[in-house]
Formats: structure tokens, sequence, C-alpha cells
């Protein structure tokens, strides 16, 4: 059978008996009758085709959301991601395209976009909303009932608290948890701040592995900011509540005596977390003068008072001898101002001083208890922190110490000895 190319009188006769409601056989049987030349048939689907190709295209616009969840959009051509999120309502800053197919068929031309949350802007969000909560009722907070001394800083260093760690203690000598963290900190703290003068500024400097853990493992147990899995006491949301709060309630103590000073100093277990608190506290004093807070994320810290030089550091990435002159060199004019230079740092859980005659480094205790890991390797520690009271010129006069009660830290470890009478 031969093909024969359609005519301008067989198409117009075609389009009338459509438009006369034949269907597409009768229509193909009368063009054949009519206009049959030779072996060429017309058939029902040379006729559909027809008929379509002489029709005017129609566009369908549309839009809709998917069942999957994905945007959908039919027009007259493909539509950028930036329109459709437009037509959707998209927050393209909480939002983001994982997937974009274009089709097209006729003039009709389909997007199809599936969106995933951007899950860092979104918790930025949050936070900023969180913390612009705090920040309205900080104006409520009362405000300091001492006379501020200008000659003497009374600085309380409270390390390696961490705060979330389980201990069992017939497997690790101690019993550790977050209700007996919260009280042993809480304990430390209002010893130590006993001791200092009215009126005297306090610093606190406050991280140094606070907690004691950093990150979520299937959404429930906890692992150092490397990763490292810990063995936990709570959930985290528990975790960050409790232990903000006892720290305003730390802090309110101290404003009772002076003026404030807070530098947030991260650890190895907790990076990011005492980030979070640093940024929280923050936000709760914005509104006060006489609470002062370094958030930066810098993982040493150098506080100048007078003549007296201050570096804080976790003391897990650096080595020891490299910290003098880590201090020279970024402490920059403060270094060479100042005459009574120390470091202080925490992380080995043991305390110890070194210096080379021109400045001291000071290695404080921690305030934990020991967990299972550090059972088995045989690490020990005499749980406590310290206190230092400095004057402007004359450098340190004074150390207070704060040991965790024998009772407390549950001491005896030393295992089952068999004794033969």
């Amino acid at each position: 059978m031969t093909y024969r190319r359609w005519t301008e009188e067989e198409l117009a006769h075609c389009k009338d008996l459509d438009q006369d409601g034949l269907n597409h056989l009768r229509i193909a049987m009368e063009l054949n009758d009519r206009f049959h030349v030779g072996e060429t048939v017309r058939t029902a689907s040379k006729v559909r085709d027809a008929i379509r190709k002489g029709r005017p295209a129609v566009t369908r616009e549309r839009q809709e959301w998917g069942d999957d969840g994905s945007t959908v959009s039919v027009g007259n051509r493909a539509y950028s991601d930036e329109e459709m999120a437009e037509m959707f309502g998209v927050d393209m800053g909480l939002w983001h395209v994982t997937k974009r197919v274009t089709n097209v068929w006729g003039q009709n031309t389909q997007t199809k976009l599936w969106w995933a949350p951007n899950e860092l802007e979104i918790l930025t969000s949050n936070w900023d909303d969180f913390l612009g909560h705090i920040s309205s009722d900080a104006i409520k907070l009362p405000g300091p009932n001492a006379q501020y001394d200008k000659g003497l800083l009374y600085q309380i260093n409270i390390f390696d608290a961490h705060i979330g760690m389980k201990a069992w203690g017939p497997e690790t000598g101690e019993d550790y948890d977050l209700y007996i963290a919260l009280d042993r900190y809480r304990q430390a703290f209002s010893n130590l701040l006993a001791e200092a003068p009215q009126g005297a500024r306090i610093l606190l400097p406050i991280g140094q592995d606070l907690f004691h853990f950093d990150t979520l493992i299937q959404g429930k147990a906890g692992a150092t900011a490397k990763g490292t899995p810990q063995d936990v006491d709570s959930r985290w949301q528990k975790l960050f509540i409790a232990t903000t709060q006892m720290l305003a309630n730390c802090i309110e103590a101290a404003r009772a005596r002076g003026p404030v000073d807070i530098i947030i100093v991260p650890g190895n277990h907790d990076t990011q977390t005492t980030f979070y608190a640093g940024q929280y506290l923050q936000a709760l004093y914005s509104a006060q003068d006489d609470v002062r807070l370094d958030v930066t994320p810098r993982m040493r810290k150098y506080y100048a008072f007078g003549d007296v030089l201050l570096g804080f550091t976790h003391g897990h990435e650096e080595k020891k001898k490299d910290l003098f002159g880590l201090m020279a060199e970024e402490a920059g004019d403060d270094w060479s101002d100042s005459y009574w230079r120390e470091w202080h740092r925490g992380h080995v859980h043991q305390e110890e001083v070194s210096e080379d005659g021109r400045l001291r480094i000071r290695t404080m205790p921690a305030l934990s208890g020991t967990d299972s890991w550090h059972a088995e390797k045989g690490y020990r520690s005499m749980p406590g922190a310290r206190a230092f009271l400095w004057h402007r010129t004359n450098g340190l006069v004074r150390q207070e110490y704060y040991n965790v009660p024998r009772r407390e830290a549950n001491s005896d470890n030393r295992g089952v000895v068999l004794s033969v009478s």
C-alpha cells in the first residue's frame, strides 16, 4: 500500500466531519468513499493523527503538589527553581532542590522539583528565635549589689566536670550521673565563691569539657566532638537545659559580689555544645552591663588584667612546650604589657604546674568522676577545683582549693583483694 499525502480539501472535509461528531472510523470510511485513489486507504488512526495536527495546540496550565512532596507545574515552558519557589510559596532560604525533571509534550512543558530542608538554616533560624526570646526577658534580671573594686580579680576554675557522664560504682569505683555532677559543680562553685572578696571582679572560664558529650549516635547515645562513643546518663536536651540553668544560677550568685567576666573555652568532648551554652548566656545577659562574655569560637582565649595575662585552652590540641610561644605570638601587645603570665588548661585530669621564667602553665584538676574506660586503663584523679585571687599589679596573691569530699568521690577503687590467713 502506497502513502498519499493529505490534500487541503481532504483535511477540510475531515475537520467538518469531526465537528459533526462522527467517530474516527466513520470519518475514515467517508474519506475513503469520497477521495479514494489507488491503494491508499485512510484508517481511524490516520484520521486521529490528522485531526490532532489540524487542531491548535492547547497549553494546560496547572500547579500542584505531588504525592511524593514534589512541586509540579505545567505550562508553555520550563520554569526556574526560583519561579517554582515563588509559585508554591517555598522559602529557598530554608529549602533547596534535590532533584529536577522536565518533560515536554506538544506545547506543554512539565517542571517537577523535589525539595529538602536546609537543616543548618532551619537550626540557625530556630536558634535565633530561641535567643531572641531569652534576650526579651533579660531586662528583668536584677542589677549587681556590690561596689566594684578595680584592683582585684577573683577567678574560679572548674574544669572537666563532664556533666552527663554515667559511671557505676561497682565498675569504676565511684558513681557519677547528671544529678551528682550538677550537685558537685554547685558545691564547688559555692565553696570557692564564698572566698571571693566583696566587690572583686569575678572571672569565670566556662567549658573545658563541661559537657560529657557533643553529638548523638542514633538519636540517643552520646559521642565526643570527634565521634568517640561515651557512657551517657541523659538525653541531650535535658542535659543542656539543666546545665545552663545551673550556670545562670551560679552567675547570679557571682554578680552579688562583683561584675562578672565569662570566657567560653571549648573542650574535646563538648566543642559545639559549649558554644551553644555561651550563646545562651550571651542572650540571657545581653541587657546587663555588669556581665561580659567572650563567646568567640577560638580554641585559645586570653584575658588581660593590669600586669596579669591569662591564657585559656583545653590542652588536647597544642603541645605543652608550644604554649610559651603561642601566648607571645597571639596575645600581641598584651604580652609585652604584662609581667604575670599564666596558661590554665585541663584535659588530663591531673594537677600540675611548670614554668620557664617567662610564664607559668597550670593544668587544673578535674571535677568529674571516672568512667569505665578510664577505670579500665587505670587512670585515676583526685577531683577538685581551684580559684585564684589576682592583684592588678602584684599578680597572684591567694589560691583557694576545693577538693571533692572523700565520701562523695567514693575513692575505694582498689578492687577485690584476696587474703589468706
